[in-house]
């Protein structure tokens, strides 16, 4: 099984940090004080303090939209984006399966599912929805935006394959396939090239402008099973490792150059300031 572990990085020392085994794989409200457990296909709700956990269902993709409200994707049987109160727990559903398949609008399209959902980090109420399409003959890899406030649904990225996500984070099924980056202005999908080879297609969709530019990065699948990149503190110089060499690379003014070093083997990229 997989063993999901906490480390508290306050209490390091010369030595390590001290590890404790989580009960299965959570989710911290923006308060750190309630937690969404998800263990196989449950999920439960439990009080960090007390750890009195009371079931909430079927359902998978957890998260948060503020310390009070989580929402998750469930079956009944059709899938269905649902939200619900820490106190009262009755779910709302948001949209379900129709909504996602009228908004592509295709008759060779598949039936489309989400398989994991981003709140955007700055922008309350914004959800990215994505997931492949299960059925049908396009196989395509669909990423939408939904508006809470609006109701607005919208296709923002319609991908070959599945993107590979960024390794850094975590969710229960693995490496999430989306991103945002650029102070919340980009949304980021990773994926090979078609054929395989060792390059990356970066797709930076551009939120507001709702424009998508594609950076290529060559780095090959192993070690690095998907490509780093790191955001500047600003939000403007984005960095990957492109064929040996560090890639600079500022989407807005859409300016790319390499970047020369002296190191022999290098796969992974950090803004160091």
């Amino acid at each position: 099984r997989t063993i999901f572990s906490w480390l508290d990085w306050e209490n390091c020392d010369e030595i390590g940090c001290p590890v404790s085994e989580l009960l299965d794989f959570m989710v911290w409200a923006p308060n750190g004080r309630t937690i969404l457990i998800t263990s196989g296909s449950e999920i439960a709700l439990a009080d960090e303090e007390e750890l009195q956990m009371q079931t909430i269902g079927s359902g998978f993709a957890p998260f948060w939209l503020d310390e009070d409200t989580y929402g998750y994707i469930r079956y009944t049987p059709q899938m269905e984006l649902v939200m619900a109160d820490v106190d009262e727990g009755v779910p709302q559903i948001l949209l379900d399966a129709d909504d996602l398949t009228a908004v592509l609008n295709d008759p060779q399209t598949g039936t489309p599912s989400i398989a994991y959902i981003l709140p955007h980090p700055t922008i309350p109420g914004l959800l990215f929805l994505a997931g492949p399409e299960i059925r049908g003959a396009s196989g395509k890899y669909n990423i939408f935006a939904y508006d809470m406030a609006t109701g607005a649904l919208s296709l923002r990225l319609q991908l070959d394959d599945a993107p590979l996500g960024y390794p850094t984070l975590l969710t229960p099924a693995g490496i999430p396939p989306i991103a945002v980056g650029g102070n919340g202005r980009y949304l980021v999908a990773v994926i090979r090239t078609d054929p395989p080879e060792d390059v990356w297609n970066i797709h930076l969709h551009d939120i507001k402008a709702n424009q998508t530019q594609i950076i290529q990065a060559r780095s090959p699948d192993y070690p690095a099973a998907t490509a780093f990149y790191d955001w500047s503190q600003n939000g403007d110089w984005l960095v990957v490792v492109d064929d040996g060499f560090f890639k600079l690379i500022a989407p807005a003014a859409k300016y790319e150059r390499l970047i020369l070093h002296d190191f022999d083997v290098c796969y992974f990229t950090a803004w160091v300031k």
